[in-house]
């Protein structure tokens, strides 16, 4: 939660910061004059059609004055023409002089801050895919902030944003740049064409001050000014089309900056909702319980929910979960056990550190049964064990005896729950072995295998006169025969439980007749004689080593 918190106030940071480099921007994009740009083209368009009167004028003066002297009302006229379009030329100039400084001052000022404006919304538009995870994740990790009215607004907003915000893409801030481009090779084709009519206005003048001091030079000197204003007149007409791309280009930012202003609008709404979500979440950290406003209180939804998953005093809770395995596996059991685990350790320290918990359900009830079978059978287990061997220290009257036959009815019991995992688990893939198989195999096995043990040893008590080895060898013959055939039917007997069809039986039936098969051919025929014939032999042995010792330390004491 601290993490949540901390990721929220740093996110809310970085919006407002976003919002008051874009504010910027957008007042610098603002505060650039571009009205004064179609004004700019009209007065080129006037200066070029000046320009051009100017030209005949010239041309009928130079015509006057190669009439010769005679005719000076049509030099005159000339003349009174030369100055009429050079008052219009010269006010086009101051029109287009001011206009462009204008011009040139607000492009300067708008190259300043549109590109880092433009990599400021690509910024906003990756921020807000960034937020759009970090409220995604948000609800996952604190489920209670999914009814939240504060969260839900959060979560809308980024959405509509972030919708809004398609728009704006890499490749349009290029097409961008391709217009601001277009417009400084404008300003440059302007600048060139303005020095070019310059030079034209000036070697214009100097040819009127020679048409003043001669009349003879002034033929000559007309002739160069028709010529330069023929290339001022193409200048002005390049400038034009440049001036006219300008504009086109300049359309582009006016756009710009009306998403701009909508960014800004979103990005505050989004710094509210995020203040208003990061207090909402400071309360769930800082507090042990945490407020619900009174409008989601009377809410007819929350009420319903209350009934749902509360009981009418609002004293017990249920809540729901839908496990994603099979509701027997193991690994729903294992889920349930950490269920529990969690609901324990989650409620210490809280005001619901008294209060009772549980798991209900299948998987729930499983488990308990497992548990419950589990901790019996280890009980029974302990406690027919000790019982077992404490009647055959009574009917045997022996020590010896009773353990070795309680070890073989334990190995017996073993050797058959390995034999039915091995074929239910590993070769059939069942995810496990039923939870009564366990308990009623050792019942059976050990009551069963307990009898055939005594009918065994009380026969071979009859032979005390005889080696032990030759006792239980003689007792085993003689008994062998009726325990085979007890085991032989016991065995068929729990065979026909097999094609019931129940998966209970089949694995009951298959380790009862195991053990039974283990006890009766391997462990009374092999195992319980050897043991028995064991301390006699270990006894011989060290008898054996003794005399040896004596007979050494005999020989040692002769020499």
């Amino acid at each position: 939660m601290i993490t949540v918190t901390d990721g929220l106030s740093q996110t809310q940071n970085g919006v407002d910061q976003i919002n008051a480099g874009l504010k910027t921007a957008r007042e610098k994009l603002g505060s650039a004059d571009f009205s004064k740009v179609n004004d700019m083209v009209d007065g080129t368009a006037k200066l070029e059609n000046g320009m051009g009167a100017l030209a005949t004028g010239l041309e009928k003066i130079q015509n006057g004055i190669g009439n010769g002297p005679g005719q000076p009302e049509t030099l005159a006229n000339g003349i009174a023409t030369i100055e009429k379009n050079l008052s219009q030329m010269s006010s086009g100039i101051s029109t287009l002089s001011a206009n462009y400084g204008k011009m040139q001052a607000g492009y300067a000022e708008m190259g300043k801050n549109y590109q880092q404006a433009a990599q400021a919304l690509l910024g906003v538009k990756s921020a807000i895919a960034q937020m759009q995870t970090l409220v995604t994740a948000l609800g996952q990790s604190t489920p209670s902030v999914q009814s939240d009215r504060n969260y839900l607004a959060l979560k809308q907003m980024t959405n509509q944003l972030s919708s809004s915000l398609k728009q704006i893409t890499p490749e349009g801030i290029n097409t961008l740049n391709s217009n601001y481009d277009k417009t400084t090779a404008g300003f440059k084709t302007a600048n060139d064409n303005l020095s070019k009519m310059a030079g034209g206005l000036s070697q214009m003048a100097d040819g009127l001050k020679k048409t003043e001091s001669g009349i003879g030079q002034a033929s000559d000197g007309i002739g160069k000014i028709v010529t330069n204003m023929n290339d001022v007149t193409k200048g002005l007409g390049q400038m034009k089309s440049g001036q006219q791309q300008l504009a086109s280009g300049l359309s582009g930012f006016k756009q710009f900056g009306d998403k701009l202003s909508d960014v800004n609008r979103g990005l505050k709404q989004i710094s509210d909702g995020l203040g208003k979500t990061n207090d909402y979440l400071a309360q769930l950290k800082t507090e042990k319980t945490f407020h619900i406003p009174k409008e989601a209180l009377a809410d007819k939804d929350f009420k319903k929910a209350m009934d749902t998953y509360m009981s009418d005093d609002r004293k017990v809770t249920k809540l729901t979960v839908v496990l994603s395995n099979d509701p027997y596996s193991n690994q729903s059991l294992d889920t349930i056990d950490k269920i529990n685990k969690t609901v324990v350790t989650g409620l210490k320290g809280t005001v619901l550190s008294k209060a009772d918990s549980g798991t209900a359900g299948t998987s729930a009830t499983t488990n308990d049964m497992n548990h419950i079978l589990s901790r019996d059978l280890a009980k029974s287990t302990v406690i027919v064990t000790i019982s077992v061997l404490l009647v055959l220290l009574l009917v045997i009257r022996s020590f010896w005896p009773p353990v070795f036959i309680t070890a073989s009815l334990v190995g017996a019991y073993y050797t058959a729950m390995f034999v039915i995992n091995s074929i239910f688990l590993g070769m059939l893939g069942y995810e496990g072995i039923s939870s009564f198989v366990p308990f009623f195999s050792f019942i059976i096995i050990v009551s069963l295998g307990v009898d055939y043990s005594i009918f065994l040893m009380m026969r071979y008590k009859e032979y005390p006169q005889l080696d032990p080895r030759e006792a239980i060898i003689l007792a085993s013959r003689h008994t062998g025969g009726v325990i085979i055939s007890a085991v032989v039917i016991l065995g068929g007997t729990f065979a026909t439980l097999m094609p019931s069809g129940m998966l209970l039986l089949a694995e009951l039936a298959i380790a009862v007749i195991t053990g039974l098969v283990v006890l009766c051919f391997i462990l009374l025929p092999f195992f319980l004689p050897g043991m028995i014939a064991l301390p006699e032999a270990l006894e011989k042995i060290f008898s054996d080593k003794k005399k040896e010792n004596l007979e050494l330390e005999k020989e040692s004491s002769k020499r």
